[in-house]
This record gives C-alpha cells, sequence and structure tokens, in this order.
C-alpha cells in the first residue's frame, strides 16, 4: 500500500496547541546546538591532541580511549548538524542553486560504502540515463538522503540488500530507498515523519536513535516543494520515495571571473559584526570576487553612517549586536534605501528572525559559524539579481 504523506494535516481543536508544541522544540533545539557546539569543538581539539601524542605519549589503552572520545564527540558534533539541517530546512533557510540529484546520490553512497559492508549488506543502484537538473540545497538534500540510508542500513538483517533509485517522472526527478527491514505499520506512517517520534519508544527498544532522521526528510522535501511516498508492510520492508519537481524559478547567478572582471560593474558589500574577528574573515573571503568592495562595521550606528556617505549594494549583518541588533538595522536600511539587499547571519534563531522574511530587503538567513564557501555562493546570488552596480546606480 503506497501512502502519500505530502500533506501533513492536523485536527483543528489541538492545531494551536502543536503549533506552541512545535515553536517550543524549535526554541530548545536551537538552544541546544547553540550552547554545545563550541565547547564541543574544544573538547574535540584538545582530545586530537591527546590522540596525536602532542601533549606527551600515550600507552595503548590510552590512545584506544583517545579513539572512542574522539567517535563520540563526532557523533555528538554530527546530531546538531543535523538539527541545524532541521530548522533551516523548516524556515526555508537553504540556498539552492542548480545540481543533478544522481551526482549528490552518488557522493552520499560513497560516505557510507563502509557502513554498509560492516553491516553485512549488499547495495543495488539504479541511476537512469539523462536526468534533469533541479534547484536545491545540496546540503540539505544530502542529509535527507543520507537519513534515509542510515535507517536502511540500521533496519535490514544482515546478508540482505537495500536498494537506491534515481529517476525522472511525471515532471520530477525521484530518488527511491528501499529496504528489506521489519517495515512499518500503516497506523505508524503519520508518526514517523514527526521529529523525536519513535515508533517503538520503550526503554527495552531494539534500535538506538532520537528519531530525528524522518522530520529532517520531510522538511527537506517540503523545503524543496516536493512530495514523499511511503511503500511499506510488516515484515516486508519498506521504500521511501522522494519526488523533487524539475522545473522551478531561481535567480541566476552571473559567473564572475577575474577574466572579465574589468567588464563587471563594482558591487559594494557592507559587512556589520560586533565581533571583528568575523568581520575579518568574512571580508578577507569576499576579497577575491573580481568587482567587489567590502566596507566593513563593527556595529549598527557606524553601519548607517557608511551608508549615508557610500551607497552599497548589499548589507550583510549580524542579527545580536548591542543598541541596534540586526534586524532593527535591516529595518532603518529598508526605510532609507529600500534596493538594498540584506543577508542576516546568526549563530542563534528567534522567533523574530524565523518572521523577519516579511521584512522584503532580507534575502537570506545564514547559520554561525558561517560556511565561507555557502557564503560567497549566496552573495553572488543576491548580487546578480541587482541589475545595476554602485556606478551605475550613482550615474558614475
Amino acid at each position: 500500500m503506497i501512502h502519500n504523506l505530502t500533506q501533513h494535516t492536523l485536527d483543528n481543536e489541538h492545531f494551536f496547541q502543536a503549533k506552541d508544541f512545535q515553536a517550543l522544540q524549535s526554541m530548545f533545539l536551537q538552544n541546544v546546538g547553540h550552547e554545545l557546539r563550541t565547547p564541543l569543538s574544544i573538547i574535540l581539539g584538545y582530545a586530537i591532541l591527546l590522540h596525536e601524542e602532542t601533549l606527551g605519549g600515550l600507552t595503548p589503552k590510552q590512545q584506544q580511549a583517545t579513539t572512542h572520545i574522539i567517535g563520540y564527540i563526532q557523533k555528538l558534533q554530527t546530531l546538531i548538524e543535523q538539527m541545524d539541517v532541521l530548522l533551516a530546512a523548516e524556515m526555508r533557510r537553504g540556498y539552492q542553486e542548480p545540481l543533478l540529484l544522481s551526482d549528490v546520490v552518488h557522493d552520499v553512497l560513497e560516505t557510507k560504502k563502509l557502513s554498509i559492508q560492516q553491516a553485512g549488506l549488499t547495495l543495488s543502484l539504479e541511476t537512469a540515463e539523462d536526468i534533469p537538473v533541479i534547484f536545491g540545497d545540496e546540503q540539505h538534500l544530502s542529509q535527507a538522503i543520507r537519513c534515509l540510508l542510515d535507517n536502511a542500513i540500521k533496519f535490514t538483517p544482515r546478508n540482505r540488500q537495500i536498494g537506491v533509485q534515481v529517476y525522472e517522472d511525471a515532471g520530477h526527478v525521484c530518488v527511491a530507498v528501499s529496504d528489506m527491514g521489519i517495515g512499518i505499520d500503516a497506523d505508524e506512517l503519520r508518526r514517523i515523519f514527526t521529529p523525536f517520534y519513535q515508533v517503538d519508544g520503550s526503554s527495552a527498544r531494539r534500535y538506538n536513535g532520537l528519531g530525528l532522521g524522518l522530520g529532517i526528510v520531510r522538511a527537506v522535501v517540503d523545503e524543496h516543494d516536493g512530495e514523499i511516498e511511503v511503500d511499506s508492510q510488516i515484515g516486508d520492508g519498506s521504500r521511501f520515495t522522494l519526488k523533487f519537481p524539475v522545473t522551478r524559478p531561481v535567480t541566476q547567478v552571473k559567473e564572475l571571473s577575474s577574466a572579465d572582471s574589468a567588464a563587471q560593474t563594482t558591487w559594494r558589500v557592507l559587512i556589520v559584526d560586533d565581533e571583528e574577528n568575523v568581520v575579518n574573515v568574512l571580508q578577507e573571503s569576499l576579497s577575491s570576487l573580481p568587482g567587489c568592495e567590502v566596507f566593513t562595521a563593527t556595529h549598527a550606528h557606524q553601519a548607517l553612517r557608511i551608508l549615508e556617505q557610500t551607497p552599497c549594494d548589499l548589507l550583510v549583518t549580524d542579527y545580536r549586536m548591542p543598541d541596534m541588533d540586526g534586524l532593527a538595522l535591516a529595518s532603518r536600511v529598508f526605510q532609507l534605501y529600500p534596493e538594498t539587499p540584506v543577508i542576516v547571519i546568526s549563530a542563534y534563531i528567534d522567533k523574530m528572525l524565523e518572521e523577519s522574511n516579511r521584512l522584503s530587503s532580507i534575502q537570506q538567513i545564514l547559520n554561525k559559524p558561517v560556511d565561507l564557501i555557502r557564503f560567497r555562493h549566496v552573495v553572488l546570488t543576491v548580487l546578480s539579481g541587482n541589475t545595476m552596480g554602485s556606478e551605475q546606480a550613482n550615474g558614475e
């Protein structure tokens, strides 16, 4: 029996209660991720120094102990990354670009080869030819596919097979992951995509995990306006199919290369953050972009003075800053310079920031610590939507 689970509805009488719980759950995830990320990075750093004997020699048992410590810290970091993807996908904060879903699938499978072998399983991969391009967030799509594969590996007994198919069907690019595991009861199918839900929530359950995986899958599919289908029978395995539309509107990114930089308009970017080290890193990451002139400020009032003297094509601002935060700055800039787009960066997402997409000038919200490659892509995407650079806009 095939169930289409794209439209997930709640009874009207429980709607507001569920929304409040979801908001509380999102806040909890944000706080946990924010508070754990830095100390885990420090603990991992010292564990690696110990393991590499930088701080002194170790006995074989101590080497084994540090290996286990590093492994478990990395598992915790993976969990935090999953929470970040879940929240970003739910808020549609991903960066989407043209990509081949078949390439994403192959890259994920490369990282899962060892896990499949260690589980005593074989893999069947079928990829159709001439798969169309879709627009998607590669990081989020990879995480969704990885979650499906992790479940297939977890629930399939040894000496059996898991299958992966990539194909086109009725204007959608589809990826299907099938297993020969325990299957899912029909009554559970609409609950399994709820974050942290466990089909077997007892203390004696056979399979470990927090129940985040399928919640991430659903959030990523919704983020891409896609569909999920599940075909499952108890004792006969499961097949999860993700469907993503082939044609999606997207701002076309101009190719800016050093070869044609002379013909490009000068873009002026203003970066604002009360942490000077963050400003310096972001400025350096944009310095190599041809035709990109970067201005910096360490507080909102300084940024407004700069904009008064030098109109800019893009404002990149931190969210939490003293005196005037990033949203207040973005709102003020929208009043004074309505054509100036804004990118907000933040280590913490609250309700006000979630609702900030109502302010039309805010184009993207990026997590801290900032992925610099992703940051450059997003900056180029936003700038390319501006048909006039600073020189043209000022009539120079």
